[in-house]
């Protein structure tokens, strides 16, 4: 048999081994528990944030940062890095609500705003956060989140332009009014530096231009069109014949066979759509918008300008 203080040393073993895999089992749930919320937040593209009042500091999660299109190591922990990217216009009230939050007890920061993607594109936002105070009641740190809701805001404004728009071309006193409304409704939807509207004629296969923009010098202008009917180009007839058109060149930029320059011509575009123009399902126009911004629109917005 074993001498007593051979029981007592594996007893005493037994019993810190015992404690040993507890404390090693708590610390795998853990990991496991991390590690599925880690992943829960991956996949629901929630972009976390965690800001420490006192400090002016911002703790921003991967996610916050690739919803903007910028890697890890591309943004700091400074407070400026949120405030310097928020659109101009957006940026006093969600200071206010952030104001409001940390002066009001019990008050939930909650806000919608535009955020500029690293492409130049804005992203609309809706942020939430819970406030944590100190024992004077005093803010010290904000946890929140990020939420894209970019193709929410986009359909709701595509609705209530759509909504509006033929009772504006029903009021539309001629036909330069009425291609400043359809280009004003596509600028709301998708912007752009450049548009073009031309009427068409089916029956005399004959095109006129009725509005040209483009931005000249740094300002957007009206330039003259051609007073009399033409030929239609290229580009007109490819749409008219075989439906809307997506162009997404990339640098060096070269213009195509069917371009035909207006404006600034010593600067092609980098993003192109062209659609028809329909009255009760006849062709009668063709819409061109263009951006300067690479891959400004996709499939999703040649569909929706249709």
């Amino acid at each position: 048999p074993l001498p007593q203080i051979a029981h007592d040393l594996l007893r005493g073993f037994s019993s810190r081994a015992a404690a040993e895999l507890e404390r090693w089992q708590s610390e795998q749930a853990l990991q496991d528990s991390e590690e599925r919320l880690r992943l829960a937040v991956h996949a629901s593209n929630l972009g976390l944030w965690d800001w420490d009042v006192r400090t002016n500091e911002v703790v921003f999660s991967r996610e916050w940062k690739s919803q903007l299109g910028y890697a890890e190591d591309e943004i700091s922990n400074a407070f400026s890095e949120w405030e310097s990217r928020v659109h101009p216009d957006d940026l006093a009230t969600a200071l206010d609500r952030v104001r409001r939050a940390l002066t009001t007890p019990g008050d939930v920061y909650e806000v919608e705003f535009r955020m500029r993607h690293k492409n130049g594109s804005w992203r609309w936002i809706y942020t939430r956060a819970e406030v944590f105070r100190d024992a004077q009641g005093q803010a010290v740190r904000l946890i929140g989140c990020h939420v894209e809701i970019t193709a929410r805001k986009q359909a709701e404004q595509r609705q209530a332009a759509f909504a509006t728009l033929g009772r504006q071309l029903n009021a539309a006193t001629d036909d330069i009014a009425a291609a400043r409304i359809i280009a004003d409704t596509a600028d709301v939807l998708f912007g752009w530096d450049s548009c073009k509207v031309d009427f068409y004629d089916a029956k005399t296969d004959r095109s006129r231009s009725i509005l040209t923009v483009d931005v000249v010098n740094g300002e957007r202008q009206e330039l003259s069109p051609a007073l009399s009917d033409t030929l239609p180009s290229p580009r007109l007839r490819k749409v008219v014949s075989t439906g809307a058109l997506l162009i997404l060149r990339q640098e060096p930029f070269t213009l195509s066979h069917d371009s035909t320059p207006f404006g600034d011509k010593g600067r092609p575009s980098a993003s192109i759509m062209a659609v028809a123009i329909r009255e009760a399902g006849k062709i009668v126009g063709v819409l061109a918008i263009q951006s300067y911004r690479l891959n400004a629109y996709t499939n999703a917005d040649l569909a929706a300008l249709q």
